[in-house]
């Protein structure tokens, strides 16, 4: 049985133990240039000729997060993905004027660009914490909550769209997924 005087430091530890993971991921601020690089890998969903990578988005979110294919199994490269995401997820925005989600986060714009599998792929695949709002104020599941009473809104409503929609909330809430209320 622990005593309840050992369990305030065994508590800090773990506190400091996680945070100290998260500040010493071996990973540096992405260039706007590489910002940039994603996007358009994500817009295109070109395979890739790695092996262990289905597409080039994939390729490009490992090298970003220090992560190498050569060097590091799978489970390594996502805890680097995952540093990497914690560290500067805020910064990982498209600008295409085409989408409505532009200047948001890669997820919401991937969603609204008609491109689900990526962010289904970082909920899943890579577990990414995306309990997080942009400077809208929303996280992921109230942009996708607004997005879904928008759409009913203005006919023809296109319901195959709300469902998706609808599938990715769920799995995102699934997950673990907040909403802004909720951080």
């Amino acid at each position: 049985m622990i005593k309840p005087l050992l369990t305030v430091p065994i508590i800090l530890l773990f506190f400091v133990s996680v945070h100290a993971q998260t500040d010493t991921c071996d990973c540096t601020k992405p260039t706007e240039s590489q910002i940039i690089d994603l996007c358009n890998k994500v817009n295109r969903t070109e395979y890739s000729t790695i092996d262990g990578f289905s597409f080039t988005y994939q390729e490009a979110l490992w090298k970003m997060a220090g992560a190498d294919p050569q060097k590091d199994d799978f489970n390594k490269g996502v805890e680097k993905v995952q540093c990497f995401w914690n560290k500067y997820r805020q910064l990982l925005t498209c600008e295409f004027s085409t989408n409505t989600a532009t200047g948001k986060n890669i997820l919401k714009y991937t969603i609204e660009g008609g491109l689900p599998g990526f962010t289904v792929e970082m909920v899943k695949r890579y577990q990414l914490d995306v309990n997080f709002t942009d400077y809208d104020g929303e996280t992921v599941l109230d942009y996708l909550v607004r997005r879904m009473g928008e759409m009913r809104k203005r006919p023809p409503v296109d319901q195959l769209k709300i469902d998706e929609y609808q599938r990715i909330h769920d799995l995102i809430r699934s997950k673990g997924g907040k909403y802004a209320t909720e951080l």
